[in-house]
């Protein structure tokens, strides 16, 4: 649940609304009437971002943990639970994961422009590149490779051909989350192939928020 349908919802549901928060306030000075009230530019920011993460986690968050009550309801063994005890917290550490460093980066295009729609295209255009720079450049090599096994049925086991998955992996936001998110639930037991991932994630976080506080306190003081 936390890979291909969260990558379609996440990322319509952030570029529909994601692009009018900040740009329309810039363009039409709405700012001002926020600030004119006791608010600082972080908590602008962080009610801002709390309108993305209160819709993320109701189309993200909030299934998945509905997904595992209904596994538990369902099982013939309530003993299940303390095997499976850590799943919603895994389920909540993913989704904080998934919502700060894509929200962050809505709202630093939002903050870029009085024109929305530069910042829809901005963000549509960060995931379907992304996306498409890691496919070309990790698998096409080994696809015209001399060295490609005879085809099969079913998917190719690029790993058994050598390819390394991780070598482009930060070209892709949706690579880069899927990376963080397999380690969260356990799922990628290489813990120091995941620390670069974690590492431009919490780059996006911090240099994003700082690049909205930024350009909030130069329009304050103009």
């Amino acid at each position: 649940y936390f890979r291909y349908p969260q990558l379609f919802t996440m990322v319509t549901l952030i570029g529909l609304i994601a692009p009018l928060l900040v740009s329309y306030d810039l363009r039409t000075k709405a700012y001002l009437m926020y600030f004119s009230r006791p608010l600082t530019p972080s908590q602008y920011i962080v009610g801002k971002s709390g309108v993305i993460w209160f819709l993320l986690a109701g189309v993200v968050t909030v299934p998945a943990l509905m997904l595992y009550g209904m596994g538990i309801l369902l099982s013939t063994d309530l003993g299940v639970i303390a095997h499976t005890w850590d799943i919603p917290i895994r389920i909540l550490a993913a989704s904080i994961v998934l919502m700060i460093p894509t929200t962050t980066l809505a709202v630093v295009y939002s903050s870029l422009t009085a024109e929305s729609r530069y910042a829809t295209y901005s963000w549509f255009a960060t995931w379907v590149m992304g996306f498409v720079a890691y496919q070309f450049l990790t698998f096409t090599p080994a696809a015209m490779s001399e060295e490609r096994p005879p085809r099969r049925r079913g998917a190719v086991d690029w790993e058994a051909m050598e390819v390394d998955l991780d070598k482009w992996r930060l070209f892709s936001p949706y690579h880069t989350l899927g990376k963080v998110e397999a380690w969260v639930f356990g799922l990628d037991s290489t813990a120091s192939s995941v620390v670069p991932s974690v590492a431009v994630l919490a780059g996006i976080t911090i240099i994003g928020f700082w690049i909205v506080r930024r350009r909030i306190i130069a329009r304050l003081s103009v």
